[in-house]
């Protein structure tokens, strides 16, 4: 007797807590916001980035931002053979981010996020060697803060650290004179706007 009315109060406790838990999700899923942003710095070097980024909760937001690829670039030849040259360099990068808000979806954040790139360069000459291709991966840390200025137009201004581990083609690699080759280490930053997107 006594085990029977110790299953039914469990069984009773678990299907309250399950129905409380619906609950909480049903209440972060009429709470959650959305936002589409484009990034104005990145054009700068080249890129053409969009992202969408979805809260959940009061205090998290999952996203990514997705970067065109169309510079001239100049490739530097480690190769007496190849001649050094400009090229054209097309291809993508896709960037997954998780941030923690101290604030319902504004203000102060820190986001956490990993990267993926590849890209071809259509170069000026050496047709023979077709089009060198480079890819890229690592991960970034970056601390910035998030505004409606004009509801529903928002501003997203961040700060941060990357590591990237770029594989170049063989006998040749990127040179500029404002943004050398991002090789490791390297600060990053930037100033997206966007257009926030309520569910209610």
């Amino acid at each position: 007797m006594n085990s029977r009315l110790l299953l039914i109060a469990l069984l009773v406790s678990f299907s309250s807590c399950i129905q409380l838990w619906g609950q909480k999700l049903e209440s972060f899923k009429h709470q959650s916001q959305d936002a589409i942003k484009y990034n104005l710095t990145d054009m700068l070097v080249g890129r053409y980035s969009i992202s969408y980024e979805e809260a959940f909760g009061s205090y998290f937001s999952f996203g990514s931002e997705f970067d065109i690829i169309w510079k001239d670039v100049f490739l530097e030849s480690s190769h007496p053979w190849y001649i050094s040259q400009n090229a054209i360099k097309r291809g993508f990068i896709l960037e997954p981010y998780i941030r923690c808000y101290s604030s319902n979806f504004s203000g102060l954040y820190i986001s956490f996020n990993g990267f993926f790139g590849f890209a071809t360069y259509k170069l000026e000459q050496s047709e023979e060697l077709g089009e060198p291709e480079w890819s890229a991966a690592g991960g970034t840390i970056q601390f910035g803060i998030q505004k409606t200025i004009l509801d529903p137009l928002l501003i997203d201004f961040y700060l941060g650290a990357t590591y990237a581990n770029d594989d170049y083609p063989g006998i040749y690699h990127e040179s500029t004179a404002l943004f050398p080759p991002p090789y490791g280490l390297r600060l990053s930053g930037g100033l997206r706007i966007g257009i926030l997107l309520k569910n209610q």
